[in-house]
């Protein structure tokens, strides 16, 4: 039987009943990158990828050129992407540019989604600057669907992240129940994203029905409405874990009618569930079996449109750990707003938490403002820090620290009470700080399991990265260089931390 102790997060989330056999750690980012090609070559009918960007180096434009072979073998094989516009549009060559010729040569069999927060417009869009109108909101969801096969990570599609970024990669195999609640999820994200058209320029997203949620602040409401509804839809679903071939052909047949050329891809992704997720497989049902020892939760944290499913469960769980319980945590860019500050420092457990070191910070040595948001975090650490003292060494602060790396690596990892392995983790896109809770559309999953094989790489997983971590105190910061803030970025701290 799975714990209880995490029995009211069913209250927030759908439970997706799955084997832990099923489900694979991945420890670093030559196996993520290992793992997509091993995808895109045994991929039959449907990929589905969403990413804050996807690089031009090299190794992107390899995995592109994989993802152009499978549909040039397999005519049925279905590929949508979803980015985030701004981020993807940044540059010459950027996201865009390295994907058109999939859209041309494919324009039956790939789409390219390009999502644009509608909080950005007007003469806000018009005055901020490239880089710095990423600030006001982004798609930074990351999500992986092969057919059934899911992986969840917090990396982006980029050089970095396949060689010496450090990150968190979980998959989990043969899930169907999984992948057609990740699907629906981007199919949500698709439909309110604009279209990217061969000549490359854009179409404006379905849901609007020709309007552009950028014109006006009329379009922007009908387009925040549209995406809560939707999202809604999903989330509040009490179907997506027994899914039924009837269910799945009604919930889907509206997709058939669309209007744009290439939009026949993301309907034939969702219809082809029905032929290839199994009636009587025991996730698809949602009923208890042996092999039944794990159960995902999918969180989805939204603000901009205030969905924050994510949100409340983080907070109970930092607020539910009790005495001689242990929760570690960890976050490149460790930035806790106020709830999940109060709930962490008012828990009775113990805390370990992981971030960056300034030096593996990928801000590090940058050029510009952005050289400065090392000193930033130095600065939301070092307040950190204070608020905990009186906590004493319930509360330990760590470094990553790794020659040549820069650090990425976010999640939870929830021990119980007598328990030398972990009963729990969250893993996805959320760094936990404002911008996750406010401003960027962000996706993860609880992971509950009593499978020791998964328990145990969860637990290697984390001492893997805590092996690289130094415990930080106030003192050593006041004794380091890289600590120090300058007097401006202390000044501007107070503002900038709801955007970082």
């Amino acid at each position: 039987m799975i714990s209880r102790s995490f029995s009211w997060l069913a209250e927030h989330s759908k439970p997706l009943l799955l084997s832990g056999n099923n489900v694979r750690v991945l420890s670093a980012p030559g196996e993520y990158l290992q793992w997509l090609k091993s995808q895109l070559v045994s991929v039959k009918w449907r990929i589905l990828l969403s990413s804050l960007y996807l690089g031009t180096g090299y190794l992107e434009k390899e995995l592109v050129g994989l993802i152009a072979d499978s549909l040039r073998t397999n005519s049925s094989l279905q590929c949508s992407i979803v980015l985030d516009s701004l981020r993807g549009h940044r540059g010459n060559p950027n996201s865009v540019s390295v994907l058109g010729k999939l859209i041309q040569e494919f324009p039956h069999q790939f789409s390219l989604y390009m999502y644009h927060t509608p909080s950005l417009r007007g003469s806000l869009k018009r005055a901020l600057p490239q880089r710095i109108n990423e600030v006001v909101g982004l798609q930074h969801t990351k999500l992986h669907v092969f057919d059934n096969n899911v992986l969840m990570t917090g990396a982006n599609l980029s050089h970095d992240y396949f060689t010496n970024r450090q990150d968190r990669y979980i998959s989990f195999d043969s899930s169907p129940s999984l992948a057609n609640y990740l699907s629906k999820v981007h199919e949500t994200l698709s439909q309110h994203s604009f279209l990217v058209k061969p000549d490359s320029s854009l179409a404006n997203p379905q849901a609007m029905r020709g309007l552009n949620p950028l014109q006006s602040k009329r379009n922007s409401n009908i387009f925040k409405k549209s995406f809560y509804e939707e999202m809604q839809t999903i989330i509040q679903s009490k179907t997506h874990a027994a899914e039924t071939h009837s269910h799945t052909a009604k919930s889907h047949s509206h997709h058939t009618t669309k209007t744009h050329a290439n939009t026949n891809t993301e309907s034939c992704i969702t219809s082809e569930t029905r032929s290839h997720t199994p009636s009587t497989d025991y996730e698809s049902i949602g009923m208890e079996s042996e092999e039944s020892d794990t159960v995902v939760y999918p969180l989805v944290q939204m603000g901009e449109y205030d969905i924050r499913q994510d949100e409340e469960v983080t907070a109970g769980l930092l607020s539910n750990v009790s005495a001689n319980e242990r929760l570690c945590i960890a976050s490149g860019y460790f930035n806790l707003p106020h709830v999940h500050k109060r709930s962490l420092l008012d828990s009775k457990g113990h805390i370990s938490i992981l971030a960056s070191s300034p030096q593996c910070m990928g801000f590090y040595g940058a050029q510009g403002p952005a050289g400065s948001i090392p000193q930033l975090y130095s600065n939301l650490t070092a307040q950190f820090l204070r608020d905990s003292c009186p906590h004493g060494s319930r509360i330990r602060y760590y470094e990553y620290h790794r020659q040549e790396w820069t650090y990425h690596a976010k999640g939870l990892w929830y021990y119980l009470q007598g328990m030398n392995l972990p009963s729990l983790t969250l893993i996805g896109s959320s760094n936990y700080g404002y911008r996750s809770l406010k401003r960027d559309l962000e996706c993860q999953v609880a992971i509950v399991t009593r499978n020791k094989r998964l328990q145990l790489a969860l637990d290697k997983e984390r001492e893997q990265l805590y092996n690289y971590g130094t415990l930080l105190s106030l003192e050593d910061m006041k004794a380091s260089r890289d600590h120090r803030p300058s007097l401006w970025v202390k000044g501007i701290t107070p503002l900038l931390k709801y955007y970082v």
